[in-house]
C-alpha cells in the first residue's frame, strides 16, 4: 500500500497525510506485514512513532508470526525496540519456530537489545 511505501522509505509526512485521510495503520501485504513491520525493518524511527501514535497494532504478526519487535531485535535496532516496548510490545511473543525476540537478539550477539529485553 502507499503507507507501506512511506514506511519503508521513512517518509513521515506522507505517512501522516495518509493516516489523516483514513488509511488503515494496520493494512497488510500478501505476507501479512503491516506498515509497522516495514518501518521496524528499515529502522525508520519517526514513522514507527507516528504509526504507534495512530494506534498501529504493536502485536501484529506477519505470515511467519513475527512481530515488529522480532524484526528490530534481530536487526539490532535498539531505539526502535525501546519504542515498541514502551507501547506494550510482548517480549515473550513466539514466532512460528518458537523463537522470541530475545532468542533472535542473542543469536546475533546484539548485546544492547538483549539488555533492553531482559531489563
Amino acid at each position: 500500500t502507499p503507507l507501506h511505501i512511506a514506511a519503508r522509505n521513512g517518509h513521515r509526512d506522507v505517512a501522516l497525510v495518509l493516516l489523516e485521510r483514513g488509511t488503515d495503520a494496520d493494512a497488510r501485504t500478501n505476507t501479512q506485514r503491516t506498515p509497522l513491520h516495514v518501518a521496524a525493518d528499515k529502522n525508520n524511527l519517526e514513522v514507527i512513532r507516528l504509526l504507534l501514535d495512530h494506534n498501529a497494532d504493536v502485536h501484529a504478526r506477519n505470515d511467519e508470526q513475527w512481530t515488529p519487535l522480532h524484526i528490530v531485535a534481530q536487526d539490532d535496532h535498539v531505539e526502535a525496540a525501546r519504542l515498541l516496548l514502551d507501547h506494550g510490545a510482548d517480549i515473550e511473543a513466539h514466532e512460528e519456530d518458537g523463537w522470541t525476540p530475545l532468542h533472535l537478539a542473542a543469536q546475533d550477539n546484539h548485546l544492547d537489545v538483549c539488555r533492553l529485553l531482559i531489563d
